[in-house]
């Protein structure tokens, strides 16, 4: 059930904000309601998906309390390690499984025991583990670094683990950001137009900005044994807009949903196309997982605080797990080195105080080509798909894109250019200026009917983060 889906649209959420509008005041009730739908929510894409969320939910919370009672103890630390490897065992498990064997060259592994697991597998894989994992673990490491206490009210637990508008794909929410939310929520006319401006112009950039590309993006892909230097630059250009507007859609649609219910998220972008090198795009592109890899990965790697060798390895090695994190493909593994070398590079160059006297402009423009052209590596999981495309851009010619390209390519050109304009001319903060007015008011409305007829007439696109 995606949220641009009939199903969500005109049933499950309808539903679910009547109900809970008439128990906010009961915030127990409240709760209980925010529970029941995520987990309906997640049951849609799988029954099988419940046990893997509901069942480590509830060890982990137990294990927290455990944590905090015996806080300076060698059990404590053990319940971390209890809490931490189960977590990643199960992410590992669904999700690397057959990576791992596959490339040590045990695909026929017999273990009684392997085979009997591997035989639940196909029913169990969790949507959206990565995200879920992620979250699970900031609650137990913050309650172990005393950053948090943690609650002991299993219910609201539940409902910080199983919130629904962001469960799937983030952003990853940290406890101590919506912990006072938890308790108690304010719903009036401000949040319900907070809500309103973030899920419309979601809605907008995911169904008429990031899949009109994605036709385009997609027909080049199904004649990709044919592809011309041509089609491979726009390719290029219209992947690397897409999962920028994909993904920003599917955020700001995570960021309205909460707050029609009292909560607000943290944001995930900050204008990622108007960095002027990779280490400032990582500081504005899913700025929460960004800062997840730093506080609990690249930190207790050691950080920049074991001399400047040791930091250059801690943010390739940052990277690479931040690209397989993506899945078990060597493309998303590439696609993390690269960064991570890029990373440790301007690292170097920052140390040593080698100041490279490039316009700003230009260093927008250069970190904007590099972003782009390893989005590609990102793309292609099949290194035959991907190779294919490299060659291509090798023999520079300006043979005319396919004759069944020129179509879509005029339909598109309206996303485009409002995917243009927005990445190097807009932020994000944009949206925070929008005010609570009459016209505003009128103009979302009339737009919100307007993307929800649209949606009837067209075949929905996955979110291309849905698979992480």
């Amino acid at each position: 059930m995606l949220f641009t889906d009939i199903l969500f649209l005109f049933y499950f959420f309808p539903l679910f904000i009547s109900l809970y509008l008439l128990a906010q005041k009961n915030n127990i009730l409240a709760n209980l309601i925010i529970v029941t739908f995520s987990l309906v929510f997640y049951a849609s894409f799988g029954l099988s998906n419940l046990p893997i969320l509901v069942i480590p939910l509830i060890l982990d919370f137990v294990i927290a309390i455990g944590i905090h009672r015996f806080q300076g103890k060698t059990i404590s630390k053990a319940l971390l390690s209890i809490a931490v490897i189960g977590n990643l065992g199960l992410l590992a498990y669904f999700k690397y499984y057959d990576f791992i064997l596959s490339n040590v060259g045990m695909e026929n592994f017999s273990s009684n025991n392997i085979i009997t697991l591997n035989s639940l597998k196909p029913l169990l894989i969790p949507l959206g583990i990565s995200f879920i994992t992620f979250q699970r673990i900031s609650y137990i490491v913050d309650v172990y670094r005393k950053k948090i206490a943690p609650t002991t009210n299993f219910l609201k637990y539940a409902t910080y683990a199983t919130l629904f508008p962001h469960l799937i794909s983030g952003p990853i929410v940290r406890f101590s950001q919506i912990k006072e939310q938890l308790g108690k929520r304010a719903i009036n006319s401000e949040t319900i137009f907070e809500g309103t401006k973030y899920f419309v112009l979601g809605f907008t950039f995911k169904l008429l900005v990031a899949n009109q590309l994605f036709t385009v993006e997609d027909l080049i892909i199904q004649n990709i044994n044919n592809i011309q230097f041509l089609e491979s630059i726009i390719l290029m250009f219209f992947f690397s807009f897409r999962i920028y507007f994909d993904f920003l859609g599917y955020s700001f649609i995570a960021i309205g949903l909460a707050k029609f219910i009292g909560f607000d998220f943290p944001q995930n972008f900050n204008s990622p196309y108007q960095s002027t090198s990779i280490t400032d795009f990582w500081k504005r592109w899913n700025i929460t997982l960004s800062s997840w890899l730093r506080d609990y990965l690249y930190i207790p790697l050691g950080g920049s605080r074991k001399g400047k060798i040791r930091t250059y390895i801690n943010l390739l090695i940052t990277m690479l797990l931040g690209g397989l994190w993506h899945g078990a493909s060597w493309n998303f593994v590439i696609w993390g080195g690269l960064h991570g070398g890029f990373l440790a590079i301007e690292r170097v160059l920052s140390d040593f105080k080698i100041k490279l006297t490039i316009p700003t402009y230009l260093s927008k423009i250069l970190t904007f080509l590099i972003i782009t052209f390893t989005w590609i590596i990102f793309r292609f999981s099949d290194t035959q798909q991907l190779d294919l495309f490299l060659k291509s851009l090798t023999k520079i010619n300006i043979s005319p894109p396919n004759e069944a390209l020129v179509v879509p390519l005029i339909y598109s050109l309206p996303a485009l250019i409002v995917a243009v304009f927005w990445s190097f001319f807009l932020n994000e903060n944009f949206v925070l200026k929008i005010k609570p007015k009459t016209r505003n008011g009128w103009a979302f409305t009339v737009a919100f009917l307007f993307l929800i007829t649209y949606s009837l007439l067209k075949k929905g696109v996955p979110f291309i983060y849905f698979q992480f």
